[in-house]
């Protein structure tokens, strides 16, 4: 009995030892589970942090190499995003002289602008926003208006107009691609982010002379031009290229801008062309059987040129050209600018320009399908046939979208690569590229009078 419970004793320790033994080795074994769970969340979250920073470093140097970060002027640190993200392709600024002295041609434009917008909201699935500024046509009001539409983080900007010089430096200070549409030559070499879209003198003479020489076989001209800033820039532009090309300017000769009374210039022009050298001005004075016997005869001998350059407005041509075939000067191609094509060179000249050469950046009679078919759509919204500023305005704003739109265009550094580049723009201004230097090169139009109106030259 006394062993018994001896044993009894015994055995109720041991089950206590045991248990306490089991609930040791159960604590280790919970506490060596625990420890591991926690060993493995703490190197997974090691793990994953180490990738976000991997991540990151991988995208800051994309960034680095493909997008360059930019700020505003004025903006605090915090404001400075990459162009990857900041870039808005679908939202361009319009600067457009809406008010002042120049109203007249914003409106044209503007209405160019809006039949670019129902034709591009067509093409896209998105919406392309237009943010349209008034620059009161003063220089230090498109200033400001390009640095508002900066605020506004537009993909790029159309126009100005009169103002270009001036928001088109404000636009590149801000790395913004802007294309204005000024006649100003070289205007867009003040900045890689500026682009040209207009006529130009340089574009006009060069596209003339060049017609003359390839189309028309001529090589030597006259000039009769205004003692004037535009006519002293036309006449001086003509005479480089013809002399580029191998030519001759057998002539020239200015008048005031106030004269009505051309017999000086044009006998200038004559006196400096005679063809004919003085030992045959010799042998005919002193040899009657040698003379022409007709008028016709004796022009040939004498005139020296084939063409003839005006660079002068329709009403103040109407008072030169007679005085040209007053002395003999028929038969010879009468070379024009763009101003020549106005209603009033048919109104009052329609007699003396049947051998008319004119170009123009934009002609709605055109036989090129789109040319017409914007003019046709043009005419039933607004009721009369669009000219060249209006074409001009729809044109670039669909090219500066166009280029924008495209896959490979995330910024604004490689949407002035892309305009810049070789491709052709195929408008209703006809083919349009920029070259590196952002400036224009234009296919021009050619026109004539034939029968009272004015046509384009096959």
């Amino acid at each position: 009995m006394i062993i018994l419970n001896k044993y009894q004793k015994n055995t109720k320790i041991l089950s206590i030892l045991g248990l306490f033994i089991v609930i040791i080795l159960c604590s280790m074994i919970l506490g060596c589970m625990s420890k591991k769970v926690i060993g493995t969340n703490g190197k997974s979250l090691k793990k994953n942090v180490g990738k976000i920073s991997s991540d990151k470093m991988k995208l800051k140097t994309l960034k680095s190499k493909y997008n360059k970060k930019k700020m505003l002027k004025n903006k605090s640190d915090k404001n400075i995003v990459s162009e990857e993200y900041s870039f808005k392709k679908n939202v361009i600024g319009c600067l457009l002289p809406l008010s002042g002295q120049f109203s007249i041609f914003g409106e044209k434009a503007l209405k160019g602008v809006e039949m670019a917008v129902q034709d591009l909201s067509k093409q896209y699935n998105q919406n392309i926003t237009v943010l349209i500024k008034d620059t009161q046509s003063n220089d230090e009001k498109a200033v400001k208006c390009v640095k508002e539409l900066a605020e506004k983080n537009v993909g790029a900007i159309i126009g100005p107009m009169v103002t270009a010089e001036f928001a088109g430096k404000q636009a590149d200070e801000l790395e913004i691609p802007i294309i204005v549409m000024t006649q100003k030559n070289n205007i867009a070499e003040n900045g890689k982010y500026i682009f040209n879209n207009f006529l130009t003198p340089q574009m006009q003479t060069d596209s003339l002379v060049s017609h003359a020489f390839v189309s028309l076989g001529i090589t030597k001209f006259a000039i009769l031009y205004p003692e004037d800033r535009y006519g002293k820039t036309y006449m001086n532009l003509f005479s480089a290229r013809v002399n580029k090309l191998g030519g001759k300017v057998v002539g020239a000769a200015s008048y005031s801008h106030d004269q009505t009374d051309f017999s000086d210039a044009v006998n200038k022009i004559l006196s400096s062309s005679y063809a004919i050298s003085d030992s045959i001005k010799e042998t005919i004075n002193h040899d009657e059987n040698n003379r022409p016997k007709h008028k016709d005869e004796q022009k040939k001998l004498i005139l020296d040129f084939e063409a003839i350059f005006i660079p002068e407005a329709p009403l103040k041509l109407s008072l030169i050209l007679p005085h040209l075939v007053y002395n003999d000067i028929i038969d010879v191609y009468l070379l024009g600018t763009n101003i020549w094509h106005h209603n009033d060179l048919i109104k009052n000249s329609s007699e003396y320009i049947n051998n008319s050469v004119i170009t123009q950046g934009y002609f709605a009679k055109s036989k090129n399908t789109r040319t017409f078919k914007f003019a046709e759509n043009f005419k039933l919204l607004y009721n009369k046939y669009p000219g060249f500023i209006e074409a001009c305005a729809y044109d670039t704003l669909k090219i500066l979208v166009k280029t924008a739109m495209e896959p490979g265009i995330y910024s604004q550094e490689t949407l002035i690569d892309a305009l810049a580049g070789k491709r052709v723009f195929d408008g209703v201004t006809g083919k349009t590229r920029f070259d590196k230097n952002g400036n224009v090169h234009k296919e021009l139009f050619f026109l004539t009078v034939k029968n009272g109106k004015f046509v384009e030259i096959n």
